[in-house]
C-alpha cells in the first residue's frame, strides 16, 4: 500500500502570488460595485437649496417657490418635512431645500 503523502506547496515568486490573489479580489469588487442600488425613490421631489436671508419667513419663501395652483400651507408643510424642521422660526444663513414642483 502506498502511503498518502501530504503535498506542500512552496511560494516561489511572491509578486506572482500576490497578483494571483489580487486579480480575483478586484474582479469580485468590480462586480459588487457594478450592482449598486440607487436609493433615490422616483417619488422624491426635486429640490433646490436656498439660504435664508434676514427677514425671510416660510410664508415668503413659499410664495416665491410654490406653484400658482398650490395652497401655500401645503407647500410650507412639504418644506418643513423635507428639511426636518418642527418650527417656523428661521435663522439668517440657514440652508433650506425647497421642492421644485
Amino acid at each position: 500500500m502506498k502511503s498518502a503523502k501530504k503535498v506542500r506547496y512552496k511560494i516561489i515568486s511572491k509578486s506572482r502570488f500576490i497578483l494571483f490573489l489580487a486579480i480575483p479580489i478586484i474582479i469580485i469588487f468590480s462586480i459588487f460595485l457594478g450592482m449598486k442600488v440607487n436609493a433615490k425613490n422616483e417619488t422624491d421631489p426635486v429640490c433646490e437649496s436656498i439660504y435664508v436671508e434676514s427677514g425671510d419667513t416660510l410664508w415668503s419663501i413659499s410664495s416665491k417657490y410654490a406653484p400658482n395652483n398650490m395652497d401655500l400651507r401645503l407647500y410650507i408643510d412639504k418644506v418643513m418635512e423635507i428639511n426636518d424642521i418642527e418650527t417656523a422660526i428661521l435663522r439668517p444663513g440657514q440652508m433650506l431645500y425647497v421642492p421644485v414642483l
